[in-house]
C-alpha cells in the first residue's frame, strides 16, 4: 500500500531525473562515449582519450 502522497513524489522524482539526465547529454554527451569513469576522491568524470562511441 501506498501513502497518498506518493504518486505525487514518484512523478516528480521520475520528471527530475529526466532533467538531469538530459543536462547530462547535452553537456557532457554522456550517452556517446563507450565509457567514463569516476575518481571518488576528486569528484569527477573522467573521460578516455579515444573517441566517443559510433
Amino acid at each position: 500500500m501506498q501513502p497518498d502522497w506518493y504518486p505525487a513524489w514518484s512523478d516528480e522524482a521520475i520528471e527530475q531525473l529526466k532533467a538531469k539526465n538530459d543536462r547530462l547529454e547535452k553537456e557532457l554527451q554522456l550517452g556517446h562515449w563507450s565509457r567514463y569513469d569516476y575518481d571518488i576522491e576528486t569528484r569527477r568524470l573522467l573521460f578516455p582519450t579515444a573517441e566517443k562511441s559510433k
